[in-house]
């Protein structure tokens, strides 16, 4: 696993076998993580592009319902390994600039994926694998035990209910009976695609629950959010990446434009209900939460990706 770093600055969603619904700088509340400093990779993000309208997010079982954060991703970003954070030179990374945030709803019982399978258009997508040696456990039944922290809950996969499908889709794929094909032991992994979509509605994401019993029957439940979070993941394809916090009803993000921010320590209060502008709301210590997420947004053209969750920590 890499040593973590600390960071400073001035829908059809389907999940696994549960009842449970998903998912700055005090004093200069626009600037981002990647703005300025040592990770900067050249300029201030421009601010550009039209409003898009991010789709509800639904979830059929286990996971929670993450009301997806949609919006313009963010172009420029090359994919490959999450290791390179950019291709170097001056990145003008506009962030997405559309997207609602919708509050979740009751499960979902259709949509594009919720009768599982591997969609159309997503045939022949494998699913990466991690050799990760120290990270998560994740059971056949898709209960996740975190090891860097307390978190232990289903994961899930989810489509956003706005999006352009079957041209959108991720695998594995999840309902209430469970995720085809089984995540694998030590990490989340999931891959496909998303639709070029010029309203920027189209959104896919995977995570799991941070609190939830490991049986059928029994909700997620509420933890505190805490004063930093650290993702450790891996990335791949041409798709851009976001980070996600739910609560359930409401979700804040952040984005990644393009940098690898894998093991680092992001201040809860970096993650913003409209991460593509930083114009919503951020998130504060203390705040209940719910469930983590990783989430590919769409651009103007079709992406692909093929990540990985391997663990988080709660600091």
């Amino acid at each position: 696993m890499t040593p973590k770093h600390s960071v400073y600055n001035s829908c059809v969603l389907v999940g696994v076998i549960t009842l449970g619904l998903v998912g700055c700088d005090a004093g200069n509340s626009n600037r981002r993580l990647g703005d300025a400093g040592p990770l900067e990779q050249g300029g201030q993000a421009s601010v550009g592009g039209s409003s898009g309208v991010g789709g509800q997010s639904d979830s059929t079982g286990g996971a929670s319902v993450s009301d997806n954060v949609g919006g313009q991703s963010a172009v420029g970003d090359t994919g490959g390994s999450s290791s390179v954070p950019s291709t170097g030179g001056t990145t003008s990374l506009p962030p997405a600039t559309g997207g609602a945030s919708p509050a979740g709803g009751a499960p979902a019982t259709g949509g594009a994926q919720a009768t599982g399978g591997t969609p159309a258009a997503c045939a022949g997508v494998a699913v990466p694998t991690t050799t990760a040696g120290v990270g998560m456990v994740v059971a056949s039944n898709g209960y996740v035990k975190s090891y860097y922290s307390t978190a232990a809950g289903f994961a899930y996969t989810w489509v956003g209910s706005g999006s352009i499908v079957p041209a959108t889709c991720i695998v594995p794929t999840c309902t209430t009976a469970g995720c085809s094909p089984s995540f694998g032991a030590n990490a989340i992994c999931a891959a496909g695609k998303v639709a070029g979509d010029s309203t920027y509605s189209s959104v896919v994401g995977f995570g799991f629950n941070l609190m939830q019993a490991n049986t059928s029957t029994d909700a997620p439940t509420m933890v505190s959010a805490p004063s930093y979070m650290t993702f450790y993941y891996t990335k791949s394809g041409t798709g851009q990446l976001r980070l996600q916090i739910s609560n359930g009803t409401k979700s804040w993000c952040f984005d990644t434009l393009g940098i690898n921010y894998s093991a680092f320590n992001i201040p809860i209060s970096e993650f913003n209900t409209a991460c593509w502008d930083n114009s919503g709301t951020y998130l504060t210590s203390g705040t209940p939460i719910q469930s983590v997420e990783l989430i590919i947004p769409s651009g103007l053209s079709a992406v692909t990706f093929s990540d990985c969750l391997l663990d988080i920590e709660l600091g």
